[in-house]
């Protein structure tokens, strides 16, 4: 099933070219589709017209194969994170939980599941009791995904998830997207990293002045990646820049 289908998408922001052009993108259930380019690129125009925060000026957007869905339903079977933090800094990592499992009208006891399920997954057991101003970026990196997927998105969209944190806890992450693909989740993130990208598996689609100018296609797990093919696709992303 198409978690996400966008035909013909035109955006600007009335500069003297559109930030997306004539752009398609379809996504499936159980595939990751990341977006590479330059900053002005567009990538981060077309995650928040994805996200439904954006009205395309042009072309239409489908969701989960069903056109009769309200705005409302989809928006309870999209996950969100943008590239800025929104997070309570008074609060403790497990009180940001909590609190946004209640908005997402969670139960208690189906809160409480989430929670631990996500502090493992994300490895954020150890700082569930610590606030928010007093984490690590990398944990509050962690905590902000946290809250994206308390209520089991069918389709997760993040604006560059692993910026400004650790090699270490960027593959926390990066591991954590190829877990929910395999659990049949669509993921579609904007990334700045080529050698994090090469990490993931699924589509990269590498844009430049709002239209893609390169796809590429990345080895699943169960599949070797040698280091030379690596390089390739790496020179071959650089050179669509």
């Amino acid at each position: 099933m198409n978690a996400i289908q966008l035909d013909n998408i035109t955006f600007s922001y009335g500069g003297e070219r559109p930030f997306l052009d004539d752009f398609h993108l379809t996504i499936r259930k159980g595939e990751i589709v990341t977006l590479a380019g330059l900053n002005g690129a567009g990538k981060t125009t077309l995650i928040r017209i994805a996200a439904t925060l954006l009205a395309p000026q042009q072309g239409k957007r489908h969701y989960f194969e069903n056109p009769a869905l309200t705005m409302k339903q989809i928006r309870r079977r999209i996950g969100y994170a943008a590239q800025e933090l929104a997070l309570y800094q008074e609060y403790t990592v497990s009180e940001n939980l909590r609190l946004f499992a209640g908005l997402y009208g969670l139960k208690k006891r189906q809160s409480q599941i989430r929670i631990e399920t996500l502090a493992s997954l994300l490895q954020l057991e150890e700082h569930l009791s610590v606030t928010i101003k007093n984490c690590s970026g990398g944990t509050r990196r962690k905590t902000h995904l946290a809250v994206s997927l308390l209520h089991e998105p069918e389709l997760l969209i993040l604006d560059e998830p692993t910026a400004g944190i650790d090699i270490k806890t960027a593959e926390v992450i990066l591991k954590t997207l190829r877990t929910l693909a395999r659990m049949d989740r669509a993921v579609l993130c904007a990334a700045h990293s080529l050698d994090e990208i090469l990490t993931l598996s699924g589509r990269v689609l590498v844009m430049k002045n709002g239209r893609m100018v390169r796809e590429l296609c990345l080895p699943d797990d169960s599949e070797p990646f040698s280091e030379i093919q690596r390089q390739e696709m790496k020179r071959s992303m650089i050179l669509a820049l």
